[in-house]
């Protein structure tokens, strides 16, 4: 789409304090390697960057089966937002 720029986007799991429990953490790349997952973009591909966050859960259920992944928003509204897009992708998903 013209007029949008490229935003390089990162999802990581780190383990909590519990070894069995790992945190899902995703959003923009910052140039020191940090995840910014408090910024807003608009480049009207919201549903593909939640297919493919929703992507890496499958592969790291599928390496890790004994294993939690734990995510929330950085705000109750963003969390709330997040789960109708991944029950879609889940009714729909074709790998």
């Amino acid at each position: 789409m013209k007029g949008l720029s490229k935003i390089k986007k990162i999802v990581q799991y780190v383990q909590t304090q519990n070894e069995d429990i790992f945190n899902l953490a995703f959003g923009n790349l910052d140039n020191d390697g940090s995840i910014d997952d408090e910024t807003t973009n608009d480049n009207k591909d919201r549903n593909k960057i939640l297919a493919t966050v929703a992507a890496t859960i499958y592969e790291f259920t599928a390496k890790y089966t004994d294993k939690t992944i734990f995510f929330c928003g950085t705000t109750p509204e963003r969390t709330q937002k997040i789960f109708p897009y991944l029950w879609d992708i889940e009714r729909n998903r074709d790998f």
